[in-house]
């Protein structure tokens, strides 16, 4: 028996029925003949099957869901792009809570904000934004949902000059556990705005999230690939910039095998590479010296780097991020980066095993860059964010890392999944003490302390206290009440 047929056991029809009564958007149970698209998630290694899916179309929707749920003891989790490595959009035998459906945006010229319902993606907002020369910080891809990535802390192009997305959040509209519709900002529930602010779905399910917006115009940004023989050198460059790097300059260091992407030489595709990756959201005169500086590392076999607006920053990366393969994540913030940790690191990525495509398969995997160690200078606006301000810990690190591994074929899964859990434990003594929140899968308790410290996560779990008392939201690093 499939584990559809399994789940769909544990609600009746009748009961299901009941919830359908409340919604006008559909509710999806397994032998509609969409669930199994819908029920996927970004990460294909985490396969659930919810007993129903509830596709909703407004707040009503949500607040019979949680009511509803609620009344049956049935477990709910939210979902708005099922893009968290961790699976937390999802649950086996429950139901899910899907936003994708709520989408709208409006652009407030006036106060320069914009409010975006819970389904949208950083694209949608991207493009509502842009429209009128305004941006906000937003990941570094448009098809990752703006829930998880908000409430998670929210790195992105923009955020050492404008900070986090979670410091962008100025307001926003939220279901309680109770199935009722609040508000919080600055001035209403101020406590519950902190705790959104980096500590993830645990507190409510945010219907419409408002953002502070910026001036943002044409960046330049790029890619400046090298051979993988200059890894070594390119880190220990990283290390000096990062050491002046101008607020308006973000960028990352990336060790990968490159993918077969039409911009680069046949003769890199699969090789291991290195790339620094910057964009300059300055004065675009400026941005050329800063270029310029840049390239003294060395000439670059492919360099990219030009004149391109937000949204096109945004949307070039989209093709490495697609769904549909499995993945594994590791992270830390580092509190510095020595000779001695960068030899581990590029030792390391040397002993990667790619993975191998399997039939039908194969230029499907070869877009995606299968060895990828990335490493991205945090500090300016994020380092000037008080305690009081959000839930976001390690603030002063001035490194966060991330080893990413994607397969196709289930047989590949334990080799990645090891290699990069082992580069992991050999940086750990370099490590700040915790990780970025978006960036953890299923990895404990004390893993989700370490990444706020136990005094933002006391904190936490006050606000979790006083609005989720029973633990109703349990997905996303879940923060536990005293009462449970």
């Amino acid at each position: 028996m499939s584990s559809a047929a399994i789940t769909q056991r544990a609600i009746s029809a009748s009961t299901a029925s009941e919830l359908r009564a409340h919604l006008r958007g559909e509710l999806l149970e397994p032998d509609a003949a969409s669930y199994d698209e819908v029920r996927q998630l970004w990460n294909a290694d985490i396969q659930r099957y919810p007993a129903v899916i509830a596709r909703c179309v407004d707040v009503a929707d949500v607040i019979a869901c949680v009511k509803w749920a609620r009344s049956h003891d049935v477990r709910a989790s939210v979902r708005c792009a099922g893009h968290n490595i961790s699976g937390a959009a999802s649950c086996e035998g429950g139901l899910v809570i899907d936003l994708g459906p709520m989408r709208g945006t409006r652009v407030d010229l006036v106060a320069q904000r914009i409010r975006a319902q819970g389904g949208c993606t950083w694209g949608e907002v991207d493009h509502a934004a842009q429209a009128f020369g305004l941006a906000t910080t937003g990941g570094v891809n448009s098809i990752t949902g703006i829930g998880g990535l908000t409430l998670g802390g929210g790195i992105g192009w923009l955020m050492r000059k404008h900070g986090l997305a979670c410091d962008n959040l100025v307001a926003a509209d939220v279901v309680t556990a109770e199935g009722e519709l609040i508000r919080t900002d600055a001035e209403e529930n101020p406590d519950l705005l902190w705790a959104l602010r980096g500590g993830g779905g645990n507190f409510g399910i945010v219907t419409e999230f408002e953002y502070q917006l910026h001036r943002v115009g044409p960046l330049l940004a790029g890619l400046l690939m090298y051979s993988g023989e200059r890894a070594t050198d390119m880190l220990r460059f990283y290390r000096e910039l990062a050491a002046d790097e101008p607020e308006e300059l973000t960028s990352f260091v990336i060790i990968l095998n490159a993918p077969k992407a039409p911009e680069l030489p046949r003769e890199l595709h699969g090789a291991r590479t290195v790339a620094l990756c910057p964009a300059w959201s300055g004065d675009l005169g400026e941005g050329e010296r800063v270029m310029d500086r840049l390239r003294q590392f060395g000439k670059p076999v492919v360099d990219t780097v030009d004149r391109i607006s937000y949204v096109d920053l945004q949307k070039g990366s989209d093709e490495a991020w697609q769904p549909g393969f499995g993945r594994y994540w590791k992270s830390d913030y580092l509190r510095e980066l020595p000779d001695e940790a960068i030899e581990v690191i590029v030792n390391h990525c040397d002993r990667f095993k790619a993975p191998t495509a399997g039939a039908g398969h194969a230029d499907a995997l070869s877009i995606q860059p299968t060895c990828f160690f990335e490493i991205g200078h945090m500090e300016g606006a994020i380092s000037r964010v008080g305690d009081d301000e959000s839930a976001v810990g390690h603030r002063s690190a001035p490194y966060l890392h991330g080893t990413f591994t994607v397969w196709r074929e289930p047989g590949d899964r334990e080799e990645q999944i090891r290699w990069a859990t082992e580069l992991w434990e050999a940086l750990l003594q370099y490590s700040d003490g915790g990780a970025y929140v978006n960036y953890l899968g299923e990895e404990g308790e004390d893993r989700i302390r370490g990444s706020y410290g136990e005094e933002k996560y006391a904190r936490l779990v006050d606000v979790k206290t006083k609005y989720d008392p029973t633990n109703f939201f349990t997905g996303q690093q879940n923060i536990k009440p005293r009462s449970a």
